[in-house]
């Protein structure tokens, strides 16, 4: 990318650190649509492609053809970017409609999108990413799409009440560089290629922005789908955009998405092939295996996981933290739980990460060592309280095998179980000295940290600081070298197995089931990406 243009003197000013903390509770519903994007050194990991269908063929010339229909378990709360309270199902159905500055592909790598380049550097004033802007295009109600779309899009998502985009973008600056170049920075810059590849990424018109338009039904982006019909339930329908800039990536003409939250609901939906594309619990999966369906296992960047506060007594002394660690028989659960589909996990980033740490040793299974700990700690008795999600059934089922092994070592354990946001909001809030947590997907590892161990994230309600860890996040928010950045994570990730503010369990995988007629479907490493441009494509019967 050429050097920087003339500063046009527009600029949009950092939000508040108070802010970026009090919305970020809305990070937290990203987590559960797993039940079910990486910088442009692709940090974010990578994993192996598999296809759909039997036999992977080129799809057919003249343009989109066919229809698919798509059921995930929960739908969107509306078609605004910035207004996602469930973020990987409005994913699903916003990347159809708006294109964002950048495109993260299946394995993790972030790639060009309407940013056609970018490179990033670190100044007097901190990192800094540059992106070059596709030019010529334009939105439906006709607005250019230029610098001054992304200095509104931004700013939108600082401002807008409810915005959930606003913690990635909380502490970006926005300044236009020229007609088609802006730069982005601030103390995460570094982080921008890949969280711009999602909703906060997501072009919306700025005169849409100017006028008010209710984008919760009435979407303007500039997209390769345009909306049917969307009514606040259960089913969206779209069709192909004949206007997009982008033709040959478009390869069907018809796309319905529904939430069906029951899982035996929708294992009937394959039964009557009423659908086309969908996943299951892993106990489903014996039952689905003669539907005439492909299994595409897609190991995700997600984790199970318990969030620790750690002001709370007996919390706050990691002899305590360790024995709960160790009290877990993490292979147990994933069989009991997970039909072994699973992996054991005792660091912050999963295996599918760039930024796990192969040196990283297991913490062992080890009952009688853990309550040894838990009376030298003077804890025994001790009462802790733990919040998880009501839904899916998997998430109380891992909680209640925990709370029978911590009591096995000596501390009383009572599982609250809530709709998903009560249930955060219980431990976020400081009611609950530990919170059950689906979550990763992390477009950048530097989004681990802040999601879990920043003593201002909401995810470290006891405002755990531990000075190695804040050095390596400072290092790793800093360092322009894609390597020695993903090293700097590594030894963060270990550090978390010995610190134990939070105590990982399990990795996560997605077991999805596809038609054989669903052609080029490649899992993604995050179930919030469906990916469109791919290639996928419905073969004629």
């Amino acid at each position: 990318m050429g050097n920087a243009k003339a500063n046009s003197g527009r600029t949009v000013g950092n939000w508040s650190r108070a802010a970026l903390v009090g919305l970020s509770v809305v990070v937290l519903a990203v987590v559960v649509a797993a039940c079910g994007s990486s910088s442009s050194g692709g940090t974010a990991g990578s994993t192996g492609a598999s296809t759909g269908g039997s036999k992977t063929v080129s799809a057919p010339a003249g343009g989109p053809s066919g229809s698919l229909v798509y059921t995930i378990a929960i739908g969107p709360e509306g078609l605004d970017p910035d207004l996602q309270g469930l973020g990987p199902q409005g994913m699903i159905n916003c990347s159809l409609l708006y294109d964002s500055l950048t495109y993260q592909q299946p394995n993790g790598t972030v790639e060009p999108l309407l940013a056609t380049e970018w490179k990033t550097g670190v100044g007097k004033k901190g990192p800094y990413v540059d992106f070059k802007l596709h030019e010529g295009l334009k939105f439906e109600d006709g607005a250019p799409f230029d610098a001054e779309t992304v200095v509104k899009r931004i700013e939108r998502a600082k401002t807008l009440p409810g915005s959930m985009t606003l913690p990635e973008v909380a502490s970006v600056t926005v300044t236009e560089l020229g007609k088609y170049e802006v730069r982005m920075s601030g103390p995460n810059a570094l982080a921008l290629p890949a969280i711009m590849a999602g909703p906060a990424g997501m072009m919306i018109s700025q005169k849409a922005i100017a006028e008010g338009v209710p984008l919760a039904t009435k979407p303007e982006g500039i997209g390769m789908y345009k909306l049917v019909s969307y009514n606040s339930g259960p089913v969206i329908k779209y069709t192909a955009n004949p206007k997009y800039w982008d033709p040959e990536a478009v390869k069907i003409k018809e796309i319905t998405i529904q939430a069906v939250t029951d899982a035996n609901a929708r294992l009937n939906q394959m039964r009557t092939k009423s659908v086309d594309w969908t996943y299951l619990e892993p106990v489903q999966d014996s039952t689905a295996g003669n539907l005439g369906y492909n299994e595409v296992p897609a190991p995700v960047l997600s984790s199970y996981t318990y969030a620790l506060n750690t002001s709370m007594k007996p919390l706050d002394d990691v002899r305590v933290r360790k024995a709960m660690a160790m009290a877990l028989d993490r292979e147990a659960m994933n069989e009991a739980v997970l039909a072994g589909q699973s992996k054991p996990l005792y660091q912050l980033y999963p295996e599918l990460s760039q930024a796990f740490n192969k040196e990283v040793q297991p913490i062992p299974h080890d009952i009688p060592a853990a309550k040894k700990l838990i009376e030298e700690a003077g804890a025994t008795g001790a009462e802790i309280e733990l919040s998880v999600p009501s839904l899916p059934t998997k998430f109380v089922s891992l909680a209640e095998i925990a709370q029978q092994a911590w009591e096995e070592i000596g501390l009383k354990v009572s599982v609250k179980s809530a709709p998903l946001l009560q249930a955060y909001e219980r431990f976020t809030t400081g009611k609950a000295g530990v919170g059950f947590v689906l979550a990763g997907s992390f477009a950048d590892p530097q989004q681990g940290y802040e999601f879990y161990l920043s003593p201002k994230s909401l995810f470290n309600p006891g405002h755990f600081t531990d000075p190695k860890i804040a050095k390596l996040a400072e290092e790793g928010a800093t360092e322009t070298d894609a390597a020695k950045r993903l090293q700097t994570y590594r030894e963060l990730s270990a550090r978390t197995s010995e610190t134990l503010s939070i105590i990982p369990v399990l990795s996560s995988v997605i077991h999805y089931w596809v038609k054989p007629e669903v052609q080029n479907f490649v899992p993604p490493i995050t179930p919030s990406d469906p990916d469109w441009r791919s290639g996928i494509f419905v073969a004629s019967e």
